[in-house]
């Protein structure tokens, strides 16, 4: 994997190498459409112009049975490969492990639910046989790569694009849109491993675009869209335990370069991040590209109990244009780290809190037409603490001492920190020093001549 500045995982290196070698056989595989360079061991499938639920399935199951799965060298089989044209799929089509499932073009092939029920599965999940209640120890639904299909849910799928207990898989190019119901996902992703997400978009479904649950964990987004979701665009969540007790909390999970716009009525954010474990954002966009009220104020919202977190976000950009924005909505103690440079261009709140939390800004958080940059949310008893890192130099060691605090009263009985550490009072103009003590305690308030 490469890193980036501030340390993050970005690329993997075989997107790299691709990138690096448009001709090689590698890129080929990872960017260019099935159809392009198919094979005499590929299932090639065409619409038959009515329902082809079964024999997509059918093909599916065949190329499985072609595939080792010896443990540790797991041998892919052949390839499902589907022409361009409109498949119709009426109920659940479950994509097995090391298995290719590749259409001609994100809108050359088009899969079409046309019952409540359809979608495409990967991976055991509650509901499918194997069932993730009978795994007791480690993942399925290993390897293969899809992509360059358009998955339509016809305003009629619940659930069109479902991930459960995958790893290691590849998903690019593909298009999720028009789910049904206002509490259901277009895609959701639910206790998969160590995927990758390339150029996967979801957009108008009913209710939350893309929802990352239960033990969902160390999976890549890049360059990746959410946009005009129905509820929220991103929800990351933990509706319950999944496998055998296996994965609980979704942790670990990267976005970068991606797009979140245009979350609808129905949620009261654009991203929901009510759960989960460190989440990564870099380099990414959260923003309302309308100025009407049809869209929530609120960008990010943050709302779990304490223990949960951190939140990373690196080189972000937070923009609305409704006169009431809100950059972030916290509730819950918990931790939101900024790195690098992210800008909050919003008319009215950059930080709302109902709780104490922390905020550390080890880079920059630069604020543009935000009238108040830290604020309690409006009625509640919250109270923000702002450390900003700063390393020190001491021979050849280097540390972080936590050196500066903003709180929104005196932070005498509140705010823990070492001896010599300034705070803010940001509500009466303020300024404390930390005289005596390790605890809450000692702090004098520096008065002026």
């Amino acid at each position: 994997m490469a890193l980036n500045e501030s340390g993050l995982h970005i690329v993997p290196q075989e997107l790299e190498q691709a990138m690096a070698n448009p001709n090689a056989e590698l890129f080929t595989k990872i960017y260019v459409g099935a159809g392009s360079n198919a094979t005499s061991t590929d299932i090639i499938l065409s619409p038959t112009g009515g329902d082809d639920t079964s024999t997509i399935q059918a093909a599916l199951t065949t190329a499985k049975a072609t595939s080792s799965v010896t443990p540790g060298y797991g041998t892919n089989g052949k390839r499902v490969l589907l022409n361009g044209g409109l498949f119709q799929v009426s109920a659940e089509i479950i994509v097995p492990d090391l298995v290719d499932l590749l259409g001609a073009g994100m809108r050359a092939t088009v899969l079409k639910m046309t019952a409540a029920g359809g979608r495409l599965t990967y991976g055991p999940t509650a509901t499918t046989t194997p069932s993730w209640a009978t795994i007791t120890g480690g993942v399925t639904g290993r390897g293969g790569s899809s992509g360059d299909f358009f998955i339509d849910a016809n305003n009629t799928a619940t659930t069109p694009f479902y991930i459960g207990l995958a790893t290691q898989r590849l998903f690019r190019s593909i298009e999720v849109r028009n789910g049904s119901g206002s509490t259901n996902a277009g895609m959701t992703v639910a206790a998969a491993q160590n995927c990758t997400f390339l150029n996967v978009n979801c957009e108008a479904n009913a209710g939350t675009n893309l929802r990352v649950d239960m033990g969902a964990g160390g999976n890549r987004w890049y360059g990746c869209e959410a946009n005009a979701a129905g509820k929220y665009n991103l929800e990351i969540i933990q509706s319950g335990t999944s496998p055998a007790s296996l994965y609980t909390v979704p942790s670990d999970n990267h976005f970068t370069s991606c797009i979140f716009e245009r979350a609808g009525t129905a949620g009261t954010a654009n991203l929901y991040l009510g759960g989960g474990g460190s989440t990564f954002f870099d380099g990414c966009n959260f923003e309302n590209a309308s100025a009407t009220s049809n869209f929530p104020a609120v960008k990010i919202r943050l709302d779990h109990a304490s223990g949960v977190g951190p939140y990373h976000f690196t080189n972000c950009a937070i923009q609305g244009t409704q006169a009431n924005t809100v950059g972030y909505d916290i509730t819950g103690a918990l931790t939101v780290h900024w790195n690098g440079t992210n800008f909050l261009f919003l008319q009215k709140d950059g930080i709302k809190a109902d709780d104490t939390c922390f905020l550390t800004n080890s880079g920059f958080l630069r604020n543009a037409n935000v009238t108040n940059a830290f604020t309690n949310q409006g009625g509640g008893t919250g109270t923000i603490e702002s450390r900003i890192q700063m390393p020190l130099v001491s021979g050849a060691k280097v540390a972080n001492l936590e050196t500066f605090r903003y709180h929104t009263a005196t932070p005498e009985g509140a705010i823990t920190a070492p001896v010599g550490a300034i705070c803010t009072d940001v509500t009466n103009g303020e300024l404390y020093v930390k005289k005596t003590g390790t605890g809450n305690t000692g702090w004098k308030q520096i008065t002026h001549a």
